[in-house]
């Protein structure tokens, strides 16, 4: 009995309920991200620093889905709730300043194409301006 409780309660610590942390992504592993379109992180949470003059002269238009907005960096399509409270105030900040640098966090997600390929896009968590340059 004791093997069981044992077993079981092993399994419940490394199972897929156990907590996931953002990835830095940077190197050989942004180039892939940037070649790929963000299709090599796939399902994944990752952070990205960016130049802040990336966000400030990005065409902020809709998404497919209600309620969220969404531009490109490079290839890859981002995409955050409107509402969403650290995007506009980055957007607010970045009205004053566009330099130094904006920190993303999110998961790489996708979506079905009229063709029936996947577009992959990066659904941010979280978005903040940060005064040093990356």
């Amino acid at each position: 009995m004791k093997t069981i409780l044992l077993l079981v309660a092993i399994g419940l610590a490394a199972g897929p309920g156990r907590a996931q942390s953002y990835e830095l992504l940077e190197g050989r592993r942004l180039a892939r991200f940037e070649k790929t379109a963000g299709g090599s992180e796939a399902g994944r949470l990752i952070t990205l620093h960016l130049p802040a003059k990336v966000l400030a002269g990005a065409e902020i238009g809709k998404s497919r889905v209600r309620g969220r907005q969404s531009f490109r960096w490079k290839k890859v399509r981002i995409e955050v709730d409107g509402n969403n409270s650290y995007w506009r105030q980055t957007l607010r900040k970045l009205e004053r300043d566009s330099k130094g640098a904006i920190i993303l966090k999110g998961r790489m997600r996708w979506h079905r194409t009229k063709d029936g390929g996947r577009q992959h896009f990066l659904l941010l968590d979280s978005i903040q301006k940060s005064a040093r340059r990356r």
